[in-house]
């Protein structure tokens, strides 16, 4: 298994042009979050905030893990994209982990 990297809300824009590379369905965003463990009330306030623009619940999403994870990692981010079914993009995360172990300079 490849070694995971900490993110920070720094790597928000990255995160989310990566999943845009590998055409992430926005409109999964709430599962996701529930696979990244995150409040169903939070998910819910999220969708009542902006339940028309689906890019921007996923920003908002991840903007919560970011926040609220302590220290999150690129390897629960993939697992968790892995768990609903969203293969490509775990498995671009899971490649840029493996990169990231062999280069800790690059991002994500």
């Amino acid at each position: 298994m490849s070694r995971s990297f900490s993110l920070s809300i720094k790597d928000l824009h990255q995160l989310t042009g990566t999943l845009s590379d590998v055409y992430f369905d926005k409109t999964k965003w709430f599962d996701l979050g529930l696979s990244l463990h995150l409040p169903e009330t939070e998910l819910k306030a999220i969708k009542d905030d902006c339940s028309s623009d689906s890019h921007k619940c996923l920003r908002e999403c991840l903007c919560l893990w970011l926040k609220s994870a302590g220290s999150p990692q690129a390897q629960v981010l993939a697992n968790a994209l892995d768990d609903i079914s969203i293969k490509p993009a775990a498995e671009r995360i899971n490649k840029i982990c493996k990169h990231h172990s062999q280069n800790p300079k690059l991002m994500i």
